[in-house]
């Protein structure tokens, strides 16, 4: 569907229409002189190059005037390439008059191409077929064979408070003939804040975004606002910020904002145990609940921190490389590949990764990341043993530890003091402390003393020991959890 204001779609539209009605008449023409050329000089273009060929007179006869032989297809095939008859080769030997002919038209085909209206952006997105709804059936147990009474649009009754008919609304107000303005009138009513689901909407949404920031909603049940949910700890609160979201035109970043500038998200995580005894779950948010980077944000971490996040928007989605081991895939007609290597293209942003749902990755996986084949309003952070053994033996996490080593390497050179100290500043956005980078200096030079006694140069060994410090700074609680 084009990405465009209905009139710029339209204009665009009629447009193509016209460019498209002259270029296929143009085409026609042009296609006409091609044929009209291949007909009568294909078998003299071909002879041509079955005589350029260095095979023996006795084939080149066999080719010419036996073409139908089982030895003569054999030959044909063979030298299939050699004797392909392109159009540039029939037009060489058309007279002056059909050659001119021929230029004319191939002139105003090609103009005519470029006259084409520049495409609209586009994305995929659910279209209508036509003004016309089409039939749709409830179904016995969900069998798409098993069709029993028809069912057209409807609202919840117990979320609209007004006699309103919003699809009659909808197509009263279309602009356009060929849709069924069914999703408008959804739409609509999710946000109509007096007579359909917009005051819910507004609270839901918000109460998404304080469980982003604070890791418990206001209402901790996100995809539950019924009669059985959790109540909501600051019901006040929640009013007011539905309200304010509504007042700023329904936008995020206000409300983003908003949170991570307010008091509450300010607090430090500080543990005050007469608090603990009336609220030991922080549900009042008296302190700072510790948070763990989710495990789409961790991988964007450290591509960051290495220097190698790839920031290119828009486009498909990317498969990354997973072990084979780790591919558990049964699809046979369309496995996950287990040969993609490591590239730029697949260090984009975790948004842009492709999600086979039977195939995960193994780092994903342990830091609690969706499965993708149910819906995951809420994530649940476990603390288990696999999380550090991805930090140690995830090829990903080493080789953007390599990365980060180089990156460290060639900004603060040999020194390992230099080198820990910048790591520390990368890595964690501050300066160590005197017994922090006095550590972080024997932990270098403790790895560099362990692997000279391996083979190797001493170059390589270096790089190799700073890598062991880095990827010790992604294993830090600093690094994976949000302070």
């Amino acid at each position: 569907m084009p990405l465009a204001p209905l009139e710029e779609v339209r204009r665009y539209r009629e447009a193509h229409g016209k460019w498209k009605k002259e270029f296929d008449s143009v085409k026609k023409r042009f296609d006409e002189s091609v044929s009209k050329a291949r007909k009568s000089h294909e078998k003299a273009a071909r002879h041509e190059k079955i005589d350029a060929l260095k095979i023996s007179d006795e084939e080149k006869t066999l080719l010419k005037e036996n073409a139908d032989s089982k030895e003569a297809k054999a030959l044909a095939k063979k030298f299939s390439k050699e004797l392909k008859v392109e159009d540039k080769d029939c037009r060489k030997l058309l007279s002056d008059e059909e050659r001119a002919e021929w230029d004319t038209r191939e002139k105003a085909f090609k103009e005519a191409e470029g006259r084409k209206p520049k495409d609209l952006p586009t994305a995929y997105a659910f279209a209508d077929f036509s003004a016309k709804p089409r039939e749709t059936f409830l179904l016995a147990r969900g069998d798409f064979r098993a069709k029993s009474e028809p069912v057209e649009i409807g609202f919840l009754n117990v979320l609209t408070r007004s006699e309103k008919d919003y699809w009659a609304a909808a197509r009263t107000e279309s602009r356009r003939d060929d849709s069924t303005q069914q999703r408008r009138a959804l739409a609509e009513w999710m946000t109509d804040l007096d007579g359909g689901a917009g005051a819910l909407a507004a609270r839901v949404m918000v109460n998404r975004i304080w469980q982003h920031h604070f890791g418990e909603g206001l209402v901790r049940t996100v995809n539950d606002f019924g009669a059985r949910c959790d109540p909501p700890t600051h019901p006040e609160l929640l009013e007011w910020l539905a309200k304010e979201f509504v007042k700023g035109g329904w936008k995020l970043k206000p409300l983003h904002r908003l949170s991570m500038t307010s008091i509450v998200y300010l607090q430090d995580k500080k543990f005050d145990a007469a608090k603990a005894k009336v609220d030991p779950e922080n549900r009042l948010s008296w302190r700072r609940r510790p948070q763990r980077l989710e495990a789409e944000l961790l991988r964007d971490a450290m591509l960051a921190v290495s220097g190698k996040l790839n920031t290119n928007m828009h486009g498909p989605a990317v498969k990354g490389p997973i072990a084979a081991e780790a591919i558990q895939a049964r699809n046979v007609q369309d496995p996950y590949p287990n040969d993609i290597k490591d590239s730029s293209s697949t260090r984009r942003r975790s948004i842009y990764m492709f999600h086979k749902r039977v195939v995960q990755s193994p780092l994903m996986q342990a830091f609690d990341g969706p499965d993708a084949q149910a819906s995951c309003g809420r994530r649940e952070n476990t603390t288990v043993a696999p999380q550090a053994l991805a930090l140690l033996n995830d090829r990903f996490v080493r080789a953007r530890a390599i990365n980060f080593a180089d990156r460290v390497g060639k900004e603060a050179g040999t020194d390992p003091a230099a080198q820990a100290r910048l790591a520390w500043r990368l890595g964690l956005g501050r300066e160590p402390s005197p017994s922090e980078l006095e550590s972080g200096v024997a932990f270098i030079n403790a790895q560099l003393q362990e692997r000279a006694s391996r083979k190797g140069d001493e170059k390589t060994m270096q790089q190799l020991a700073l890598a062991d410090f880095c990827q010790a700074i992604f294993a830090l609680n600093e690094f994976i959890y949000v302070d």
